[in-house]
């Protein structure tokens, strides 16, 4: 997609984007809260993953975010008196281990929190931009 020469693995950990505070699973790890579960558009479609990596490609002035993916995403849903709900803002699926969208950071749409247990990965999002930051 790049060539390595104008890319600096690793650049940093955290990033900016618009007052959004966004940052590496690992630089997270200390913090009860993550700021590296992002609601994000890859190749126009919306995902949920997860930050691993922050690369800078100094020529264009980008921050190109290395990003884990929710798959298999299903929605929360309840059913009362025979009536199915949707949570669109509770998703739940698999993280993948081994694959990875690689995305501009202008292409997250909104932070939101994440929760795993066992196989099943749980993913909330917030209302707007700037609610976790």
């Amino acid at each position: 997609m790049y060539n390595n020469h104008h890319l600096l693995n690793l650049f940093c950990s955290i990033v900016v984007r618009n007052g959004l505070i966004l940052s590496t699973a690992n630089s997270s790890k200390s913090k009860t809260f993550t700021d590296a579960c992002v609601v994000y558009k890859h190749q126009n479609i919306m995902k949920y993953g997860i930050i691993q990596n922050i690369f800078y490609i100094e020529q264009q002035d980008l921050h190109i975010l290395k990003i884990r993916s929710l798959e298999d995403t299903y929605y929360d849903t309840i059913t009362f008196n025979s009536k199915n709900f949707v949570n669109e803002h509770i998703i739940y699926g698999d993280i993948s281990r081994d694959v990875f969208d690689f995305i501009h950071a202008m292409n997250v749409i909104e932070k939101g929190c994440f929760y795993e247990s066992g196989k099943m990965c749980y993913f909330a999002r917030f209302l707007n931009l700037y609610e976790s930051s």
